[in-house]
């Protein structure tokens, strides 16, 4: 049985990393001022309206940035309507929009290379946005990508397939009608045949070997936790534009479970996961814990999600909404959401006003229909 070691160096780094970069993201003076907010604006602008663009880089240098004015409006105009602007695809700018320099040669097809070059080049003094048709702006600043996450065409064409933050919900959707419905990715949620035949030895069971596993099929590995989590992460991953990252650690208690910025890298958006079932016991020779929405959901997954709402506004993250997603792996069917008996007055007088932000998704229900 697979179990995740919380002490181990390398877990614990990679939570570690997830949290440097999005503690870099929040921290980011450039990404916090006005004129780097009103020039993507503007471009983004421009962008809606010249059909015939299909991938350009603008630099700019950090130098140049800091003069740049803030009414923009005009020389971004300008800009677009250069015939250097047009013809060329990598341009780089003065602070008054000035074309500097510009050179037409193809953008780099290894993802990896040209991540490490725009990275290089925005450690050495350069802001530098990708932009295209269709699509939000992806920018290096110091080191580091933020926005859209695309770096070739490649990338780009593989980008506009997916989903934007906006289309969340069906995100939701279509990982609780087709991804959880495949015995492929439910099966990894419960305990296997060889488990449960062995676990029919360890109780002596009066029951026959068949209708042990009929009756206990249901039961989900110990700790199923962050196997909820890990699937929903990488489905996450996989089908939307966003950066998603798992485990943004707020303190030494609180740890939000999946994490994701907006296209543009300016809003946060959080997921928790619980789940109410009943699991097998770490050592597998018994039954092991058995979780029911009240409390594990309401009031503790609700109060906990509002809390984590307010202190990322507290450490003044952007954070847009707070989802609660709850696995329901219960042996029967039952009526209603896991949410249902939700109200405001479970929670305390500081934290009601953040419930607005709050979303409670509609239970993802996991039945295993084909025990392995």
């Amino acid at each position: 049985m697979n179990m995740i070691d919380f002490d181990n160096a390398s877990f614990r780094s990679e939570i570690l990393s997830v949290k440097e970069r999005v503690e870099q993201f929040a921290a980011e003076p450039v990404l916090d001022k006005i004129t780097f907010k009103l020039l993507r604006s503007l471009i983004m602008s421009e962008l809606a309206k010249s059909p015939d663009v299909e991938m350009k880089s603008i630099s700019i240098s950090t130098d140049e940035f800091a003069k740049l004015p803030n009414d923009m409006d005009e020389l971004v105009k300008r800009l677009f309507a250069r015939d250097e602007f047009i013809k060329n695809r990598h341009i780089v700018i003065d602070a008054q929009l000035n074309i500097l320099a510009v050179n037409n040669e193809e953008f780099a097809t290894d993802s990896s290379q040209a991540i490490q070059m725009y990275s290089e080049a925005s450690r050495d003094g350069k802001i530098i946005f990708l932009l295209a048709r269709d699509s939000e702006l992806s920018y290096f600043i110091n080191g580091h990508n933020y926005g859209a996450l695309f770096a070739t065409a490649t990338d780009l064409a593989l980008y506009k397939r997916k989903k934007t933050v906006d289309e969340l919900d069906q995100v939701f959707e279509d990982y609780r009608n087709n991804h959880i419905t495949d015995s492929n990715n439910y099966q990894k949620f419960f305990v296997s045949l060889t488990e449960l035949r062995s676990l029919h030895e360890d109780l002596k069971s009066d029951l026959s070997v068949g209708d042990f596993i009929e009756a206990n099929k249901h039961l989900v590995k110990n700790r199923p936790e962050s196997y909820f989590r890990d699937d929903l992460l990488g489905y996450l991953q996989d089908v939307m534009r966003a950066r998603v990252s798992k485990e943004f650690t707020l303190n030494d208690d609180d740890r939000i479970d999946i994490l994701v910025q907006d296209e543009a890298g300016l809003g946060i958006y959080f997921i928790e996961v619980k789940w109410v079932g009943t699991s097998i016991h770490q050592l597998g020779k018994k039954i092991g814990s058995t979780f029911n929405p009240n409390p594990k959901v309401v009031p503790e997954g609700y109060s906990q999600t509002v809390r984590y709402i307010k202190e990322l506004a507290d450490l003044s993250y952007n954070v847009k909404l707070g989802y609660l997603v709850v696995f329901d792996a219960r042996k029967d069917d039952v009526a209603g959401d896991s949410g249902d008996a939700r109200s405001l007055d479970m929670l305390e007088e500081p934290y009601q006003k953040y419930d607005r932000q709050f979303r409670k998704v509609a239970d993802f229900r996991v039945i295993n229909k084909k025990p392995r």
